[in-house]
């Protein structure tokens, strides 16, 4: 490790030097990968990051596990930059930090593309619990769908049957109205009427906003406004009910929808949106290159293109 140290600090070219040394300790116990890190990054970042990603190409076995295992702040560097291999990306989907986590779902399609010798030994990579797991994770679920997409995978049809809100943004017109009876159906199932987007649902909206809980009543205004884009606020202000348990001085207040200004918005905007397929902030979702269409309809009209092929 002495001399690998020396050996950086003396050859001019330092990511030459990293190779060297990466080479010389290729076959080194775990044990000693701590120490020879410390020697020869001195645990800076820069020579950190230049290290690992030196010992991911060039390292033996044990040695890319442990540049695999390093700190968050160097795989970060590491990911940003790195066409990193294949074997990493796989272990990474299940990594503690979340940035790692996403960024290997959202790189994953373009390193399993096109499919080919060496890539099919990962064929049936990602496994069914790193995609449940990845779903059921904020940081990493919006990547794996985008994956399931891209790659068309078969697992993607169960994935529409056990995640509602996934199937509400990538159905197809003629599942729409089935997606639609379900979600209305659930419990706080505004958010994925809104990502549904079907105008024969807007009218049903209206119907809640008079809710005498107030809650269901702001959601269903919420989702009213994503839709069609039309400010509904009322004049009223109320205070929501607080989770069991937690303090009623700390209870947030909120305004409620006003049902005429959301019967008058609808009618200034039907004729225009009434027969379309899908709607998103008073606009169709039609063209993905529309400058005003909400970055959420953008993006679910995309994966369901994909989806498509």
């Amino acid at each position: 490790v002495t001399g690998g140290a020396c050996l950086a600090s003396f050859v001019g070219d330092e990511i030459h030097a990293l190779a060297v040394m990466a080479a010389w300790v290729g076959s080194a116990e775990p044990a000693d990968h701590a120490l020879a890190w410390k020697h020869l990054t001195g645990f800076d970042l820069t020579k950190a990051t230049l290290m690992t990603k030196v010992v991911l190409r060039h390292g033996g076995p044990s040695w890319r596990a442990y540049a695999r295992g390093q700190s968050h702040d160097v795989l970060v560097a590491v990911c940003g930059e790195l066409p990193a291999p294949l074997s990493m990306m796989i272990a990474a989907l299940t990594h503690d930090a979340p940035m790692i986590r996403e960024w290997a779902w959202r790189h994953l399609s373009p390193a399993l593309v096109p499919i080919d010798a060496q890539v099919s030994t990962y064929a049936q990579a990602p496994t069914d619990a790193q995609v449940a797991a990845a779903l059921a994770d904020p940081a990493t679920n919006e990547a794996c769908i985008a994956h399931l997409c891209q790659r068309r995978d078969a697992r993607l049809d169960r994935v529409l049957k056990d995640h509602l809100q996934v199937a509400a943004r990538l159905a197809e017109p003629g599942d729409a109205a089935a997606v639609a009876e379900k979600l209305w159906a659930t419990p706080n199932g505004f958010d994925g009427l809104s990502r549904l987007g079907r105008p024969a649902d807007v009218e049903r909206l209206i119907e809640v906003l008079v809710h005498p809980d107030p809650l269901m009543a702001i959601a269903a205004g919420v989702a009213f406004t994503r839709l069609t884009g039309a400010d509904i606020a009322s004049t009223q202000r109320v205070t929501l009910p607080v989770a069991d348990g937690d303090d009623p001085a700390f209870a947030d207040d909120a305004w409620l929808p006003d049902q005429q200004r959301a019967k008058q918005a609808w009618r200034d905007v039907k004729a225009k949106l009434g027969d379309a397929q899908r709607i998103a902030g008073g606009f169709r979702v039609e063209d993905p290159e529309h400058p005003e269409l909400p970055r959420s309809a953008r993006g679910d009209l995309l994966l369901r293109r994909c989806r498509a092929g």
